[in-house]
């Protein structure tokens, strides 16, 4: 008989001899312009070379928007917002990218929403050789021509103005001054502010991505991996666009290889393997407002996830336990990065933009001459959406929005009629859909349960909008905003291995936030409830369960139990710190999604749940009655009866779900303990589980 080592080896040859050979082959070294590199990457997967935002062309030599430019020379950023006075013309050449020519041409950039302001242009220059230098003499120098109007009407629809005495930056108590009067006039990468109009020399207010007195300093870690993979030549970062070494391309610079197909896709049923795109530049990137970003950390889940898992995907490549891949053709998800929170902020809709990458996604190209996307419809490509309301006004929009898997912070699933599809068009389907939009009626007229106001018709058709679809839709966490950040120790430990027994939580229960008095959609109308509840001077609401003991009318009761000496509850202008004293922490919903799951499960505190239908981040990978407590909005006025009858052994059992738990909500960039990718990809796995399942491959109407 062969020893083990010989067995081995002739189950080897065997396995060779009869499997067939793999029908990907590898490619390296792809082929661009021969000056490409110079100033952008060649593409493999495209053919083509990718270029910083602004600019175009087989070598990146061409600039998209030359009027956004201080300077003719050097490969300088552009300057496209408002926050200072420029060309006209670079409004208009914005407009050419900014405006694409899907659905009704809208408008990705909110400078060029039919805001009016003045510009100017330089007289006797061609267009294409313009820029939005200010000369030293100022606004008021020969040779500028001042506007007051809307520039992407053109010239003829603006008037002529005098040019303007002054201009105060917006976010910044500084004056523009021109780029002359600041060192080295900031190198062609700020602004020149000065502490009055007509000063001598100004201090540069230098472009995300640039620091130093003269904005000569690039910061590399605006770019994902530093644009420095591991075991890789390192890149340069230009305003999160990584310029790679001749060789590799993509975000981080994590490309060298890629793929053709003697099969055409053959995705893989084996293993989760998501292949992340290149999208253009100038088609979307991390947005800035002339080049200064204005976004709260809180909405930072799509950058700290994608970071993490091109981190992953560099460290092990071609690992046993693999998640990325650079091969499309044997992919199942599709990670399509759109950075949607720089276009939208935090309550604009991502449809727009959306519509402008899908149009992309659909287009083959010169080295893929096939359309992912098409191939399912959008179903297995993953995007984001995590502004306060995700994507809960897109019911009536077209069907290629509705397909990807949507990543939201807001996971609002009201209850909806079963219907089935053969009576769709029928008497029945007619009949459960108008006794469910009457039943909604019937609810405005009553409080919705005790101690509540009743919900005005706007309220009610926000709260059962649809906002997620748990088959196929995945809750993120959002980011730990940093302010809490210093307490995750105190909380768990360095290790988060913990639960710090030595800090008194002598307080019951902890809430501080805003609230909207006249909007019962804020919320669910939960802190309103609250807040009036613990109010001195609003002890009494309706009970609408004695309706008919006083003539028909609902009975006046006293709300009892909120308001003790372990009850913290206030508006926003409480120290939040203080949930590091508490047990409990109320955790209602805001203008969609809250952060008060987050921040209580950071700080220790049990987080008390009131959310009705509404899914919670990673609802199905984490056991939340480990470590929280849900109450229906019914129930709601019970609460201080419902946390007296904790016993210690249940609130302690609570608390060690807290130390098992609480690192899923965390990213790197909070602890290195954090495992948030964990659970994000664990759901993302029981989404392809789903789809092929075809749980939702069919088109849902509601």
């Amino acid at each position: 008989m062969p020893g083990p080592w010989i067995l081995a080896l002739l189950l080897s040859l065997q396995a060779t001899l009869t499997a067939g050979e793999s029908p990907f082959q590898k490619h390296t070294n792809p082929s661009c312009h021969p000056d490409c590199t110079k100033s952008g990457n060649c593409n493999g997967d495209t053919g083509q070379c990718d270029c910083a935002f602004g600019y175009e062309g087989p070598a990146c030599d061409m600039r998209t928007m030359p009027a956004c430019h201080t300077s003719h020379a050097g490969p300088t950023p552009p300057h496209y917002g408002t926050w200072t006075l420029k060309n006209c013309n670079c409004f208009r050449q914005l407009a050419k990218i900014g405006c694409p020519t899907v659905g009704d041409r809208e408008c990705l950039y909110d400078m060029l929403w039919n805001r009016t302001m003045a510009c100017f242009e330089q007289d006797g220059v061609p267009e294409d050789e313009q820029t939005s230098d200010i000369p030293d003499e100022g606004f008021g120098a020969k040779g500028l021509t001042w506007y007051w109007g809307q520039p992407m009407l053109g010239r003829e629809a603006m008037n002529v103005t005098a040019p303007p005495r002054e201009r105060l930056f917006e976010f910044q108590p500084a004056y523009q001054l021109p780029l002359s009067r600041c060192e080295k006039r900031c190198n062609e990468r700020g602004l020149c502010g000065g502490a009055s109009p007509g000063a001598a020399r100004g201090n540069c207010t230098c472009l995300a991505g640039y620091g130093g007195p003269a904005c000569e300093l690039v910061n590399q870690e605006m770019c994902y991996l530093s644009c420095a993979p591991p075991g890789a030549p390192a890149g340069t970062c230009s305003q999160g666009f990584c310029h790679c070494p001749p060789g590799r391309w993509g975000l981080g610079c994590t490309r060298d290889t890629y793929y053709t197909s003697t099969k055409g896709w053959l995705p893989s049923h084996a293993a989760m393997r998501i292949f992340v795109y290149t999208l253009p530049q100038n088609l979307v990137h991390m947005k800035t407002d002339d080049g200064l970003f204005r976004q709260d950390p809180m909405y930072l889940a799509e950058q700290s996830t994608l970071g993490e898992l091109l981190a992953l995907g560099a460290a092990d490549p071609e690992g046993a336990g693999a998640v990325v891949t650079q091969n499309p053709w044997e992919a199942n998800l599709f990670w399509v990065p759109t950075h949607s929170f720089f276009y939208t902020g935090n309550v604009v809709t991502p449809v727009r933009m959306f519509r402008h990458v899908i149009d992309w996604l659909r287009r083959p190209s010169p080295h893929l001459p096939f359309s992912f996307w098409e191939a399912s419809g959008g179903r297995n490509h993953i995007m984001w959406a995590v502004n306060d309301r995700g994507y809960c006004d897109w019911h009536h929009l077209e069907p290629a929005l509705k397909h990807p898997i949507m990543m939201v912070h807001f996971g609002q699933a009201p209850r909806m009629p079963m219907i089935h599809p053969m009576t769709w068009d029928g008497e029945d389907a007619k009949k459960a859909l108008d006794g469910h939009k009457q039943a909604l009626l019937a609810g405005e007229k009553q409080p919705w349960f005790r101690g509540f106001r009743t919900f005005p018709h706007f309220d009610t058709y926000y709260e059962n909008m649809p906002c997620f679809r748990p088959e196929k839709d995945v809750v993120v966490t959002p980011a730990l905003p940093k302010q809490f950040a210093p307490f995750l120790d105190v909380a768990y430990g360095r290790d988060h291995d913990s639960y710090n027994i030595t800090t008194q939580r002598h307080i019951t229960l902890f809430f501080a936030g805003g609230t909207r008095d006249d909007q019962m959609y804020y919320s669910q109308g939960v802190r309103q409830a609250v807040l009036d509840w613990v109010s001195q001077d609003k002890p009494l609401w309706t009970d609408p369960d004695k309706a008919g003991q006083s003539g028909g009318a609902a009975a006046a009761v006293r709300i009892e139990g909120w308001r003790r000496p372990d009850y913290v509850i206030g508006s926003a202008g409480l120290n939040q710190a203080r949930m590091l004293e508490a047990k409990f922490c109320l955790a209602p919903s805001g203008w969609g999604w809250g952060i008060r799951v987050v921040t209580a499960v950071a700080l220790g505190c049990i987080p008390v749940i009131v959310q009705d239908h509404v899914y919670q981040a990673y609802w199905d990978v984490l056991p939340y009655d480990e470590f929280s407590i849900r109450v229906s909005r019914r129930q709601l006025h019970r609460l201080p009866d419902i946390l007296d009858t904790v016993t210690p052994q249940q609130l302690e059992a609570l608390q060690r779900g807290l130390v098992t738990w609480h690192k899923s909500f965390l990213y790197k960039r909070h602890t290195p303990h954090s495992t948030a990718l964990n659970a994000t990809l664990a759901s993302l796995r029981r989404r392809l589980n789903s789809l092929w399942s075809a749980n939702w491959r069919r088109r849902r109407r509601y």
